[in-house]
């Protein structure tokens, strides 16, 4: 039973010191996380992304941890024009810790508030079409969302084809 004990013990100070060194690494490179996290979505797909402010906590979703993200925009590049695909007052990201550090974003929760997402057909097909061609190459995706909530939202769709504009309004 002791060397039992032992081995336990052993197991959850090797577990704690693993979160709290990565907690510490964490807190210390914050801007450097932010700019991981962006220039891995920038390589993947071709984004315009602007923010005011990035936080990081990791004691409200222990032990992974939540990027925030204030006044965020998220913009298109499509011949010569930026398109606004979409903007929020805030955006959260839980986010695995130790993955985080490794720089895989496998995101456990996406939560979008107050703000307004433009649909337009052919320009999102083609972002979302080169988005899954590059899946299939040898390319190494490192985000994916397991969970994806839209929190008071206007949502436009726009038709260019038909001439056509419908607008959503997405409580939750």
């Amino acid at each position: 039973i002791r060397i039992f004990l032992k081995i336990v013990v052993s197991i959850l100070i090797f577990v704690l010191l693993t979160l709290g060194g990565a907690s510490v690494y964490i807190v210390f490179n914050k801007k450097e996380i932010s700019d991981k996290f962006l220039s891995v979505l920038k390589e993947e797909v071709d984004l315009d992304i602007k923010y005011s402010n990035f936080d990081i906590s990791l004691i409200s979703h222990f032990p992974f941890a939540a990027l925030t993200f204030e006044d965020l925009s998220i913009d298109i590049s499509n011949k010569n024009e930026q398109t606004k695909i979409l903007s929020a007052q805030n955006i959260s990201l839980t986010v695995n810790s130790i993955y985080l550090i490794r720089g895989n974003f496998s995101i456990r929760n996406c939560i979008i508030e107050t703000g307004e997402v433009n649909y337009y057909p052919k320009t999102i097909d083609s972002l979302l079409n080169q988005f899954s061609s590059d899946e299939n190459t040898t390319s190494n995706q490192n985000i994916s969302i397991n969970k994806f909530i839209l929190k008071n939202y206007i949502l436009n769709i726009y038709d260019n084809k038909n001439k056509l504009s419908i607008k959503i309004d997405v409580n939750n």
